[in-house]
């Protein structure tokens, strides 16, 4: 689904004025981060979510993998869910780092101009990089070193 490729590369290749393109007009974001008695984030509309990602596209010095994606395409044909795992990575400042890991389940739905475009979009983020350690809901096994 070409929203969730072309937002990963706005946002690690500093393209600010096409991100917005990505999602409807009155698009929700969910954002849940570690932590069980967290409350998730929620952005409203496409102002709404620029307005909490300042220069969202300005980031830079990240890449965004995005890999196992599932489309369960809705009868309508106009619409789909697609689920995803991402891995975002900070690169570029001497040290290579996994900075974050986690799910999307996103619905796309398919515009009157021909393109598909984020209709809502939630993140789970499973593990992050808080200082020099991920943050991690779920144990792998090993000992915690």
């Amino acid at each position: 689904m070409v929203p969730l490729v072309l937002y990963a590369q706005c946002v690690d290749y500093q393209v600010q004025d096409r991100w917005r393109d990505c999602f409807t007009d009155d698009a929700v974001v969910e954002l849940r981060l570690p932590g069980a008695d967290r409350q998730p984030m929620m952005l409203q509309g496409i102002q709404g979510i620029a307005d909490a990602v300042p220069g969202a596209a300005a980031v830079g010095g990240q890449l965004h993998a995005i890999s196992n994606v599932i489309v369960d395409m809705h009868s309508n044909q106009t619409s789909a869910t697609v689920h995803s795992c991402f891995a975002r990575i900070g690169v570029g400042r001497g040290l290579d780092v996994l900075i974050s890991y986690g799910y999307y389940e996103d619905t796309v739905v398919l515009g009157e101009d021909g393109r598909w475009r984020l209709a809502r979009r939630a993140i789970t983020v499973v593990g992050r990089k808080t200082t020099t350690r991920l943050q991690d809901d779920h144990s792998i096994g090993g000992d915690d070193r």
